[in-house]
């Protein structure tokens, strides 16, 4: 088993919001893992210091495929 990391990127800034470190048997198991856990914004998936994939953003409108623990961003109105 292999440890890889799911880094979630912030669509506007750029930089890392989060990390989800995970164990996997090999770079097939991972992706689909990868995939469940997205909350619809860009994402990363590395191993070691190898980038394996790159999620861009998927458009407004389409539910999450699972939503993770992290910061949580609310905006105030009025």
């Amino acid at each position: 088993m292999s440890g890889y990391r799911l880094y979630y990127i912030d669509a506007v800034s750029g930089h890392i919001e989060r990390r989800r470190e995970f164990d996997a048997d090999d770079d097939a198991s991972a992706m689909p893992m990868a995939t469940g856990w997205s909350t619809g914004q860009p994402m990363e998936l590395w191993l070691e210091n190898h980038k394996l994939k790159r999620w861009d953003a998927q458009a407004m409108g389409r539910p999450p495929t699972s939503v993770t623990s992290g910061a949580c961003r609310t905006q105030a109105t009025g």
